[in-house]
């Protein structure tokens, strides 16, 4: 089976070390198959983007120095309206912004996240994806 592939996009290190080990032990627990690409910017995803890099799950800071979440998920949705996308945040300040651009979900971010609300972030979304077939975007048929 093609692993999901899933980015982590934060400014912090140590949050995307944090959430790269919850999401593994996650991955593991589920026996799903992943890759995991993390970014330490907008800028470096959004370059990704526009190098043709596609993605099932983006897991986004919105605040961050440069290109913020919001605008990087604008880039995002630009070229892909399937790949789910979860805000990681440490205000509710841009949670209209986050939904208008069909976020799976919106989290208030450590300490306040658990590893059950790390599962529900993942799980749903991934319940409702197919594998990437390639990073052209093609897609298994039915």
């Amino acid at each position: 089976m093609t692993p999901y592939r899933i980015a982590v996009v934060d400014d912090l290190e140590r949050d995307r070390a944090w959430l790269a080990e919850k999401l593994a032990d996650y991955m593991a627990r589920e026996r799903l198959e992943y890759e995991l690409t993390a970014f330490a910017s907008g800028e470096a995803f959004s370059a990704a983007l526009e190098q043709g890099q596609r993605f099932n799950l983006v897991f986004m800071d919105i605040y961050m120095d440069g290109i913020t979440g919001i605008e990087a998920a604008q880039a995002l949705r630009a070229r892909d309206m399937d790949c789910k996308l979860v805000f990681l945040t440490t205000s509710e300040d841009f949670m209209r912004q986050g939904f208008s651009l069909n976020s799976a979900h919106y989290l208030i971010t450590i300490p306040f996240i658990t590893p059950a609300r790390i599962a529900v972030s993942v799980s749903r979304p991934i319940g409702s994806l197919r594998p990437l077939v390639s990073t052209r975007g093609k897609r298994p048929v039915n």
